[in-house]
This record gives C-alpha cells, structure tokens and sequence, in this order.
C-alpha cells in the first residue's frame, strides 16, 4: 500500500536522461536525480537479469517507477531510484544534518527502533534509551526483520530507509 501511495503521489512523467547501476547506488536522472541503494539477491545469480537492461533510459521515469514492485531487489533499486527522481522536494525547507545526530538527540531516553544495521550503531546505542535494530542479517546485539511486529509497537522513534522498501 504504501508503495502504490508513492507512485500515485507522483504527478508529472519525465523523460529518463540516464540511469547507473553500481555495486553499491542506483541512478536514475529524470526530473531531478533520485537515488537508492543497489540491492540484489543473495540466493539469485550475481547478475540478475533486469528487464530492458541496456535500454532502460528508453523508458519514461514513471514506467521505470513501477519497477519498485518486483520482486527483484536490483530492479526494484531501479524503480525506487525513478520514484525518487520523480518526488516533489522543497528546497528551501531542506537542511544538512546527519541522520545519526538527529536520533542521537531526538533518542534520549527512549526506546528507538532503526530498521537495518548502519556503520554509527556503536556510537548510536549508548544514547539512546533502549535500541533495537531490525536486521534481515542480524548481527551481534541485532534483532531478526521478524521481531519487527513485537518491537515497533513499543518504539517511541523508528528511523527507517527506503532500502527497506525494497527488502
């Protein structure tokens, strides 16, 4: 639902001037440039195969939008990367601030739920309250993405990325 919610959201196409696929981030320039994690699937072949590979910039952003749907991470980081190029963003409400010092401040004494295992957990976990990270491939101290439905309910904040829309 929320996905559908997002591309509905988006109220003008553009045409797709380029799209980058690395190991890491996915590009897609149309309006403005979006950008999304690269994910693939671990238990798939090291090279997926993404449909219109090669002629992806053919496509308009919308259509490679409703890419965010598949069932394959590196095409869905093709569509959230299109969906993102395609957000409305005012500038002038923007400001520089890393995510770690909001939930720092924002986090004090609370319980904080972050969805995926970030390199400032370490400096993150001793202040807050309590902090449980929700993690597909839990690590040490990390919770498995299942104990979401237990743990969210009693978050006073939950930080999340869009990469968890592709997961």
């Amino acid at each position: 639902m929320l996905l559908d919610d997002l591309l509905d959201s988006v109220q003008q196409d553009a045409a797709v001037r380029e799209v980058l696929v690395g190991a890491y981030c996915t590009v897609v320039c149309s309006r403005t440039c979006g950008m999304a994690a690269s994910l693939s699937d671990h238990h798939q072949p090291k090279h997926s195969h993404v449909r219109a590979a090669g002629r992806l910039h053919t496509k308009s952003a919308r259509q490679l939008a409703e890419y965010v749907r598949s069932d394959n991470p590196l095409e869905a980081s093709i569509g959230l990367a299109a969906l993102n190029s395609l957000l409305e963003v005012n500038v002038s409400q923007a400001v520089e601030i890393n995510a770690v010092d909001v939930l720092m401040e924002k986090g004090k004494g609370k319980n904080v739920a972050l969805v995926g295992h970030f390199p400032f957990v370490p400096r993150l976990r001793p202040a807050v309250g309590q902090l449980w990270v929700l993690e597909i491939h839990p690590l040490e101290g990390d919770y498995p993405a299942e104990a979401a439905a237990d743990l969210l309910p009693q978050a006073d904040i939950v930080a999340i990325t869009s990469s968890a829309l592709i997961n």
